[in-house]
């Protein structure tokens, strides 16, 4: 009975690690490494993160929606992300994005 229980523990860290592996993949790749290519994106005074994360993943500087909503929860911090436009690229990950809008740092780079 107490291997059972050891190995379906095991067995339960195994899939953590492994979904954590895919959460720091997920947040720390750029939608595309290789585009030097500057976007200009607005948030607007009362966008919610959900809107914001949306329109990331439309404007193609983020893969996924709900990985950039789970990691803006897991900062505390949605309620200090700062309205106005912005200069990204595709060559940023999602954690340096949302520093950005955390920071409001508009001038990320020059616009092409």
């Amino acid at each position: 009975m107490f291997i059972k229980v050891l190995r379906v523990l095991a067995a339960v860290m195994l899939v953590i690690c492994i979904a954590g592996l895919i959460f720091a993949s997920a947040v720390s790749a750029p939608y595309d490494s290789s585009s030097f290519l500057i976007k200009k994106f607005t948030v607007k005074e009362g966008d919610s993160v959900g809107k914001i994360a949306g329109n990331l993943e439309q404007s193609q500087l983020i893969r996924n929606k709900t990985v950039f909503r789970l990691l803006v929860f897991m900062s505390g911090r949605s309620s200090s992300i700062k309205s106005g436009e912005y200069n990204l690229s595709q060559s940023m990950s999602p954690v340096y994005i949302l520093r950005a809008l955390l920071k409001g740092d508009r001038q990320q780079g020059r616009q092409q």
